[in-house]
């Protein structure tokens, strides 16, 4: 039996994630009102949560994102098995693509069903741009998800940050 491939994050991928989450060495709340630090990171390599007050380096922030990437890059290596081959390319977009939503949520994804189907598939580019929603839920008074219903539980907004991210992250799983 052929070990599983193992998906890395290149240096592209560790700049695209940076330029969309930024970097902050003080704990934040995100827009889906998690304490967060350093460049997206919810809890850190040890497996603590981030919580308010935490403070930390430039340099424990760049060792904490490339920890939380790799492991991403490990899991979706196990999603994938060995039956499908990404270029370099393909898997930073998705090593980006899964450390924003998660990899419970790209586990059931369409995203990844296409990809198993096919990783040339050209509706995966569609599938990018269907997580561009994001938030708390919090009442506003507006109908955030424009399905014509005002502050149903649960209702996200369209965030332009994840507009230009999926943008990103469809061009450079496409980029040859």
């Amino acid at each position: 039996m052929n070990p599983i491939r193992i998906y890395k994050p290149s240096q592209s991928c560790i700049d695209l994630v940076k330029k969309h989450e930024g970097e902050k060495l003080k704990a934040y709340l995100c827009p889906a009102g998690k304490w967060t630090i350093g460049v997206g990171l919810t809890t850190y390599s040890t497996g603590v949560r981030v919580k308010e007050g935490d403070v930390i380096t430039k340099e424990k922030s760049e060792y904490e994102l490339r920890f939380a990437l790799e492991r991403v890059g490990r899991n979706i290596s196990k999603l994938l098995g060995n039956t499908i081959i990404l270029n370099q390319n393909q898997a930073d977009a998705l090593i980006s693509f899964v450390f924003n939503i998660g990899e419970t949520n790209f586990s059931s994804s369409t995203l990844l069903k296409y990809i198993k189907q096919n990783p040339g598939e050209w509706k995966i580019k569609d599938e990018f741009n269907k997580w561009i929603y994001g938030g708390n839920g919090q009442h506003n008074g507006v109908d955030d998800d424009g399905d014509g219903l005002i502050d149903e539980p649960g209702e996200k907004k369209k965030l332009n940050g994840l507009v230009a991210r999926r943008k990103d992250e469809a061009d450079l799983y496409f980029k040859i």
